[in-house]
């Protein structure tokens, strides 16, 4: 992790990579780069799930990573609100307060 981010951030990004492991493991080529443009939708779409989960199950723990959070959905969804709106039932059932069920079962 970055030096200097706050206990909040940490942990949130320790959940926001967890999502990812949980949520995007039968994707095989994560970071697929579409020649000249950049990373792939598919990419840019993982982005937005995996930080709206890792923001959602932080906050539901007490953690505010608003500041960062919001910037970085809106940077990956560059601007399309409708590439978060495509995700909202996907970040729904991941940020349910059974995330935590789901992290327990698959470590075990």
């Amino acid at each position: 992790m970055s030096d200097g981010l706050s206990p909040d951030q940490e942990a949130k990004t320790l959940i926001h990579e967890y999502a990812h492991a949980l949520m995007h493991a039968d994707y095989d080529d994560r970071f697929t780069v579409v020649e000249g443009a950049g990373p792939s939708p598919e990419r840019q779409q993982m982005e937005v799930e995996a930080e709206a989960v890792a923001y959602c199950v932080a906050s539901a723990f007490g953690f505010d990573t608003s500041d960062y959070s919001v910037s970085y959905v809106w940077a990956w969804s560059g601007g399309d609100k409708r590439k978060l709106r495509a995700s909202l039932e996907r970040i729904r059932r991941w940020s349910h307060p059974s995330w935590g069920t789901a992290m327990n079962d698959s470590l075990f």
